[in-house]
């Protein structure tokens, strides 16, 4: 049965979803994917993620582009790192779920007179 593990990089700046059977073939996986490409098989840690277990599809790793993927790991606290622009948020189809993007919208209605 395929578990979906939480993989961050060094610096927690960037986190993945992988899937893999055990914790040692996530950290496998997990070194195949942009989050965790740079780092050496002892610095990965995946953390179990149960509630993920159900996004599982077939892929290694859950998709940041994928509608569904997205939506879902917004509602669990992911986000875009550093968008510039309220905009770029605007665009998002999961901004009116986005911590990030509320923040945004809060900082500009308190500049506002």
């Amino acid at each position: 049965m395929m578990k979906a593990w939480f993989v961050s990089d060094s610096y927690c700046e960037y986190s993945t979803v992988v899937f893999a059977e055990t914790r040692n073939k996530a950290k496998v996986a997990a070194m195949a994917t942009d989050c965790c490409e740079d780092m050496e098989y002892t610095e990965v840690r995946p953390l179990r993620f149960k509630a993920a277990d159900t996004m599982y599809r077939g892929l290694i790793e859950m998709d940041w582009d994928n509608v569904n993927d997205r939506l879902f790991l917004v509602d669990h606290g992911w986000s875009c790192v550093e968008p510039d622009l309220i905009e770029e948020c605007e665009d998002c189809f999961a901004h009116d779920r986005c911590d990030k993007y509320k923040d945004f919208v809060r900082e500009i209605e308190e500049d506002e007179p």
